[in-house]
Parts: C-alpha cells; structure tokens; sequence
C-alpha cells in the first residue's frame, strides 16, 4: 500500500512538473509549485501511517490542480488550499526532516531586535544594532542552505 501511494504521488508530481514548466513564475507561485515539489519529494523518503495520510492528502491536492487546469483563480483560494492540503505535510517534515519555513528568517530577526534593545537600554546608550545584524544574516543562510537542500516551504513559494 504504501509504496503503491509513493508510485503515485511520484507519477503525479512528474504530471504536474510538466504541466507548470509552461506556466509563468506568478502562476507557479500562485499554486506553490516549488513547495510542492520540496514536500513531495522528502515525504516520499518516510513510509508510516501519518505519512500514508499527508501523501493521500497531497495527491487530492494535485488532483484538484489537475481537474482546473493547473490554474487557481485567486490567491485566497490559493491560501486555503495551501492549508487543508500542503500544510500538515509541512508540519511532518518540521519536526521530522529539519524543514525550514518562511517565518524562520522572522523569528531570527526579532530575537536579534530584542537582543539590540536589551544592550541599548540596559548595557549601552550607544549602540549599533549589531544582534539584529547577525541573527538576520544566519537567518538568510539557513533559508539559502535549506533551499538548496530541498529542505524548504512557504505559502506563495
């Protein structure tokens, strides 16, 4: 069973990358064509009964995209189709394959912030927003790392 649901999701993501090379890049966005292809391609590698579900959700997901046309109208469609079918996977493979999202880089900026205020109030009159600096720049290479390794996710992406 679970290596006929791997066989496919592969066939469909296969269908679906030919389908969206013909596309324009916001068409691609709009449908979260390189999200897709990072989950798909990392779920593949996890055979248990969560994964079994997340995949069944991803393949209704690139069923719907296949019956429109690979087109959605808006992107408020767009978003809610990314949370009932993509977004679960993606909390899979946070907490199991080290997935990066796009609040990441966020989360490193407002703690460098936070970092920067507690120096300036409490340390130092005079200060550059050194910490804020460094988390943000750790932050973007986490991101550039992940995207390369095909580690990572964002609705719109």
């Amino acid at each position: 069973m679970e290596n006929d649901i791997n066989e496919v999701l592969i066939l469909k993501i296969k269908y679906f990358e030919e389908n969206m090379s013909i596309k324009s890049d916001s068409e691609k966005k709009i449908v979260h064509y390189n999200s897709v292809k990072n989950i798909s391609n990392r779920i593949v590698l996890y055979n248990n009964k969560k994964t079994v579900l997340l995949k069944e959700k991803l393949i209704i997901y690139l069923q719907k995209l296949e019956d429109s046309g690979y087109t959605i109208e808006n992107k408020y469609k767009g978003s809610s189709l990314f949370i009932k079918y993509i977004s679960p996977s993606i909390i899979y493979l946070l907490d199991n394959d080290k997935f990066l999202v796009n609040s990441d880089i966020r989360t490193f900026i407002i703690i460098g912030f936070i970092i920067d205020l507690i120096v300036y109030y409490f340390i130092s009159d005079y200060h550059y927003p050194l910490f804020i600096l460094l988390f943000s720049i750790f932050g973007i290479y986490r991101r550039i790392k992940a995207k390369k390794e095909g580690k990572y996710a964002a609705m719109f992406w």
